[in-house]
């Protein structure tokens, strides 16, 4: 399952990046891949009745998000401290979603969470797409509340997921057998690429998971890029499933 100091931090609008794009552009895929995050975060927020900022150089929080969830969400590499924790909660428990691992917030109070890797898998050349056949996509209330459920694997926060988060940006996908919801993930669409996130899978599944959710996710949106972040055996599985490392990111935490 996702650990939640992973599931933290997960999509804004972006130009959509030419279908060649190549490692050499790493700074672009990490900008596509904070601007995906920022929107699927202000997605989860304003579900919960919240309300997000989306600024040049960061998406905030002026209230603490829910439960995994980043107060701030940087979009470019060095924005101005100060200015961005003037505009969120920076009391202890807050996080900031460093997007390129370039701040240093030590000095205001902060201690690294984790580090991670953003992904990505170019869309490739046109086909014809669809479903695994033991994968669906959950598009009520009831069997969201069933994939949330399967997600938290007995030890995560319920409630995060709300209803309101099911339209044609997001979709909430699992594999099904024997009536169990064994696998799943989470696609954002947003105006340049399509984040996965919330991966879950059996021990010893994740690179399969991951190649699943690929094939969903470009069934769902064929001409987009897919974009995401991952560390240790669940980056691991995604690169297994041809997925690339393109940059790296940092998660703060105020300390309490």
């Amino acid at each position: 399952m996702s650990s939640p100091q992973r599931a933290c931090l997960q999509t804004g609008a972006g130009s959509p990046l030419p279908q060649h794009a190549t490692l050499g552009r790493v700074g672009e895929w990490q900008k596509l891949g904070a601007e995906n995050n920022a929107r699927w975060c202000d997605l989860v927020l304003r579900s919960h009745g919240g309300q997000g900022v989306l600024a040049p150089d960061a998406w905030t929080s002026p209230a603490r998000t829910p439960s995994l969830f980043p107060d701030a969400v940087t979009l470019i590499p060095l924005p101005s401290v100060p200015d961005l924790l003037a505009r969120i909660d920076s009391s202890p428990g807050c996080t900031i979603k460093d997007s390129f691992a370039s701040l240093d917030l030590a000095s205001h109070g902060f201690h690294v969470l984790f580090d991670a890797e953003w992904i990505m898998s170019p869309a490739p050349p046109t086909k014809a797409w669809s479903f695994p056949s033991d994968w669906t996509d959950f598009t009520d209330p009831d069997g969201l509340g069933l994939w949330e459920e399967a997600w938290c694997q007995g030890d995560g926060p319920r409630g995060l997921f709300l209803p309101g988060l099911l339209s044609e940006a997001v979709v909430v996908l699992g594999r099904i057998a024997n009536d169990q919801i064994l696998a799943g993930g989470i696609v954002n669409r947003s105006a340049g690429g399509a984040g996965i996130s919330n991966v879950f899978s059996e021990a010893g599944h994740g690179s399969e998971t991951w190649s699943a959710l690929a094939q969903c996710a470009r069934a769902l949106f064929p001409d987009l890029p897919l974009i995401g972040y991952e560390r240790g055996e669940a980056l691991a599985d995604a690169q297994k499933s041809e997925f690339q490392v393109v940059g790296s990111l940092r998660v703060w935490h105020a300390d309490s």
